[in-house]
């Protein structure tokens, strides 16, 4: 795989011929089953299971250039990087993004998913993901691994129409994981209205906000919400001038 790599990155091979040794070694081996073949690529922090060289035909769709690609040289760049342990840590809190430690293996699980089909996520953050093929379905995929307020997430987005286009998946511990989340989100100026599904065992709940009038009183703005629904109304709410909007756990 390194040598193929390289040689892709140094104009030895094209995309072309290395696509059809990849299917080749698929065949030889019977590699072939549900989906497309993900490869565990691995070093001594873990592994990743996200590449298949059949990628490297898809055409990029948000790319008006004749011919340009989905995988990206910077991508094929990365996955090397990952096979040889190589690379320095990214800037703006960005961990590399190839670098996975294996003990987080066991406590990762699905946070949270949400719509984001402009990538909000990675651009108002200037992070620039990876992409590549990183599920059993073998879809086009970007994702990238962010250190926030103690935690590390894994951020997946879906560049396919299959479950739908912009669909952002955020992986992690459950430890202590909902206010670096609600965190996130509302720092980069995500809405409710683009949560899809908060894990039930994210936070204590329900929770409620709340806004005080000029005289003390509490006006309800919403009840039974999730931590994170409730910390992105109220910084929704925050940004459009109402003042003391408060966070409230409900029995």
């Amino acid at each position: 795989m390194i040598e193929v790599l390289e040689g892709l990155l140094s104009g030895r091979y094209d995309r072309t011929e290395v696509v059809a040794w990849w299917n080749t070694v698929c065949d030889v081996h019977a590699l072939r089953g549900p989906g497309t073949l993900l490869v565990p690529l691995g070093n001594a922090e873990g592994y990743w299971e996200f590449v298949s060289l059949s990628a490297l035909l898809l055409p990029a769709r948000d790319d008006g250039r004749d011919g340009a690609y989905f995988i990206r040289n910077t991508d094929v760049s990365e996955w090397l990087a990952y096979l040889t342990c190589s690379g320095e840590p990214l800037e703006k809190g960005l961990v590399h993004r190839h670098r996975w430690p294996s003990s987080l293996d066991q406590e990762d699980c699905l946070l949270l998913s949400m719509n984001d089909p402009d990538g909000l996520l990675f651009s108002s953050m200037d992070i620039k993901p990876v992409r590549g093929l990183v599920n059993d379905l073998g879809l086009p995929t970007e994702f990238a691994l962010v250190d926030w307020q103690g935690q590390r997430l894994w951020l997946e987005r879906c560049c396919d129409d299959y479950p739908r286009i912009g669909l952002v998946f955020i992986h992690g511990s459950l430890v202590g994981a909902a206010q670096a989340v609600a965190s996130l989100l509302a720092t980069i100026g995500v809405s409710p209205g683009q949560l899809d599904w908060v894990n039930p065992e994210l936070e204590d709940g329900p929770w409620a906000l709340a806004q005080l009038d000029d005289s003390g009183n509490e006006l309800a703005v919403i009840e039974y919400a999730s931590f994170v629904e409730a910390r992105l109304w109220q910084a929704q709410l925050e940004r459009s001038g109402a003042r003391q909007v408060s966070l409230l756990r409900r029995a």
